[in-house]
């Protein structure tokens, strides 16, 4: 399920009724998160999601395959991204 995914029978909210509802909906659901402290660390972060990794190259030196994807010849236009984001 994702946010795009229908569900029948619904209808949309009145948006007269302001943004109570979804402020009162969330914090309920801060109210039921577990303390930060309580959850298991994030590190290392997965080779998909390492925008941290330590090497000087824009990809992490191995994927979760076992892929460098420095090696690799892809789509130019997600590279150029992914350098941009190295200076962010």
């Amino acid at each position: 399920m994702s946010a795009e995914f229908l569900i029948g029978g619904g209808k949309q909210r009145d948006p007269d009724l302001g943004a109570g509802p979804y402020a009162t909906l969330l914090g309920r659901l801060i109210a039921a998160a577990p303390e930060v402290a309580s959850l298991p660390t994030l590190l290392p972060s997965p080779p998909w999601t390492a925008w941290d990794h330590p090497a000087a190259t824009t990809w992490p030196e191995r994927d979760d395959r076992g892929t460098n994807l420095n090696l690799v010849d892809g789509p130019s236009w997600i590279d150029d991204s992914a350098r941009v984001c190295e200076i962010c």
